[in-house]
């Protein structure tokens, strides 16, 4: 069995990269599928045991015509548990390490992409804004996925909440950064602002890494739903408001 892995953080542009990559084909299907493990877990009864958890995550990642190969997203923010929920000894210098080790070592294959985005205030925003709507996804055809959901935030909490939320970005991003020098010579590295910009070449650039890492992705046209959740003018307004909140606190 190969492997896919795509590790991100929230709102870093991961749903739309794991489209892309399902829609390659061959590479599997990398959404979040540990999600309804982690709410199962709230119910009373037993853990589900590693061997299962995997069970679930090898069906939830493959796709119907490679049944050879999954895909599975994981967030930096629950790459312990994961850990944990597969049963594996967290003795690496982080809970990232020991996963890409498992994806190595206990596959035919492994592929592992590490998605970045370089805007830590645009990022920070798109938390916010989605907590405040709590509209997390948009596509094109006008459906929406939802998520955390505080309504009641005021354009106070909305600053303080963004700026919480930029210095929990600046430390993620040191963490990945770490990670991605500790295995440089076996993962693939993707900036959202180029995945927006110039899908093609980026598209192109994660089939040749994973062929060269033993997968064999078909290359097939690659088709989105998704649309921005915040548009360049209203990006422009919320950066504008939050210079204006961080300057009136000096």
């Amino acid at each position: 069995m190969k492997i896919t892995i795509v590790f991100a953080t929230q709102r870093s542009g991961s749903t739309l990269l794991c489209q892309d990559i399902g829609s390659i084909g061959g590479l599997g299907r990398p959404h979040e599928h540990f999600l309804p493990i982690f709410q199962a877990l709230r119910q009373p009864g037993p853990p589900p045991s590693g061997e299962d958890v995997l069970k679930t995550i090898v069906a939830a990642g493959q796709d119907p015509d490679d049944t050879g190969v999954f895909g599975v997203k994981i967030m930096l923010s629950y790459a312990e548990t994961v850990c944990r929920l597969l049963g594996l000894e967290d003795t690496a210098a982080d809970p990232l390490d020991t996963i890409a080790a498992w994806a190595q070592t206990n596959h035919e294959a492994a592929a592992l992409l590490v998605l970045e985005r370089g805007s830590v205030v645009d990022q920070a925003l798109s938390r916010t804004h989605a907590t405040r709507t709590g509209i997390w996804h948009r596509r094109k055809d006008g459906l929406t996925r939802g998520g955390q959901h505080e309504p009641g935030m005021d354009e106070e909490a909305f600053h303080r909440r963004t700026l919480a939320e930029m210095s929990a970005i600046v430390n993620e991003r040191n963490r990945l950064a770490r990670f991605c020098a500790r295995q440089r010579e076996s993962l693939c590295r993707i900036r959202y602002e180029d995945l927006a910009a110039d899908p093609e070449v980026v598209q192109a650039r994660i089939a040749d890494y994973a062929e060269a890492r033993g997968l064999h992705p078909r290359r097939s046209a690659v088709t989105r739903n998704l649309t921005k959740l915040i548009d360049a003018a209203m990006n422009a307004q919320q950066r504008a408001d939050l210079r204006r909140y961080i300057d009136g606190l000096f």
